[in-house]
């Protein structure tokens, strides 16, 4: 549980590399073992001498405080961490950093390492985590449901997945024109709805265009004919009163189109600051740049592995569910069927991490409708760690861009 950067003196640096090891090997630790290790290994003056060691025996700290002893040295080596990239953060921006953005990153960066090093508690008893699982049964059912999560707005799916919770990290995978960021913005706009607080990461669209997809979502007008200017003189009323209402619900929007995880990070806090129920929505995960510090990556997977990662952390930081939407690889279309959790592109690692892992595909059965060009869509739950897995037809209108959930495709099937 202990680092040996968590000790400052040397030799009780050299203590501890010493009793590290002979546990991993397995051997009695006791005052004659551990000197005839350190012998061996000539390193007993390096520990402080015979006298260094007898005085660790001889401690009589009881054996039940060694928890407030092991706080207090996490506290103390976490004090020292930050005093650290302080001091080396004010000598690099004294010499006036060339590239700003890629600076601020590595402060971010660098102080986020030292937060992320969380106390590791002791194994608990069972009955611990009984007692705590059905508190929170007891306090969910004295509480509306619709107060404690944040529901999708499509009936099935909230069913199955029991709505959106807070630390959850929801990934949407799809292939290019399916309806993604469609069905992302549906998301965020039933949810502002709820009066819960949306956070959209925009990496793709600017937030002109994500604001055409919403208006024309809200008002039935055709995108093609927004965009070109072409609305019909009857529409008018409805764009005026989606612009009316949309605004009466908290959403703020980032748009740049290059951000880094720590970017995200930074902004996310602070669009949910004060909120009691929030939403952040990314599109797409694998736009985000790693942070900024000079850190070299073996390859793509890894640093899309490492990006997924911090987003399950940030969920969990924020008390939010976290939506990001993932591009599939090409061998989804290769193979029958809905896509599966492999075809997710560059990274192994963001279905581990992902609590909830989404689909959409088009139906190979569709039957487009010509006047209004609204197609099926198979949304898929092929991930979900609070129950059970399955397929859901939805209707998606591409001149609206919006999504209507039609019912189960089949019987759900539990994990």
């Amino acid at each position: 549980m202990l680092l040996e950067d968590d000790f400052v003196k040397s030799d009780h640096r050299a203590l501890f590399r010493a009793i590290r090891a002979m546990h991993e090997a397995n051997y009695p630790i006791d005052d004659v073992s551990l000197l005839d290790y350190l012998r061996s290994n000539r390193e007993l003056d390096a520990a402080g001498g015979e006298q260094a060691v007898e005085r660790m025996f001889e401690s009589d700290m009881p054996l039940l405080s060694w928890q407030t002893a092991y706080d207090e040295l996490i506290d103390a080596s976490r004090r020292r961490s930050l005093v650290t990239a302080m001091n080396e953060i004010e000598a690099e921006a004294y010499e006036t950093p060339t590239d700003m953005k890629a600076f601020v990153s590595k402060v971010e960066g660098s102080i986020a390492q030292v937060a992320e090093r969380r106390d590791m508690r002791p194994y608990r008893h069972i009955s611990s985590f009984l007692t705590a699982a059905v508190d929170e049964a007891r306090d969910l059912d004295s509480v509306p449901l619709d107060s404690t999560v944040v529901n999708t707005g499509f009936a099935t799916l909230d069913e199955m997945l029991a709505g959106l919770r807070a630390g959850q990290l929801i990934v949407v995978g799809a292939r290019p024109a399916v309806g993604k960021t469609s069905f992302a913005l549906t998301l965020a706009l039933n949810a502002a709805r709820q009066g819960v607080k949306v956070g959209i990461f925009s990496l793709e669209m600017s937030g002109k265009e994500l604001a055409q997809r919403i208006i024309c979502a809200e008002s039935g007008v055709s995108i093609s004919h927004f965009r070109m200017g072409a609305i019909p003189k009857a529409s008018w009323d409805a764009i005026a009163a989606a612009c009316c209402d949309i605004p009466g619900n908290d959403i703020e929007i980032d748009d740049k189109a290059s951000v880094t995880i720590g970017d995200i990070r930074a902004t996310a806090a602070r669009m949910m600051r004060g909120a009691e129920r929030g939403l952040i929505v990314i599109d797409y995960l694998q736009l985000i740049s790693s942070v900024s510090d000079g850190t070299k990556y073996q390859n793509r997977a890894v640093e899309v592995g490492e990006i997924s990662r911090r987003l399950k952390v940030l969920a969990k930081e924020l008390g939010v569910p976290v939506v990001t939407l993932a591009q599939l690889s090409r061998q989804a279309e290769s193979h029958p069927g809905t896509p599966r959790l492999a075809d997710l592109r560059e990274s192994g690692s963001i279905e581990q991490d992902a609590d909830t892992v989404l689909f959409l595909s088009r139906d190979p059965d569709e039957i487009q409708d010509e006047k209004s060009g609204s197609r099926q869509v198979i949304l898929s739950v092929a991930k979900n760690r609070s129950g059970p897995t399955g397929d859901i037809d939805m209707l998606f209108v591409p001149t609206s861009t919006k999504f209507y959930e039609v019912g189960p495709r089949k019987e759900t099937r539990d994990d």
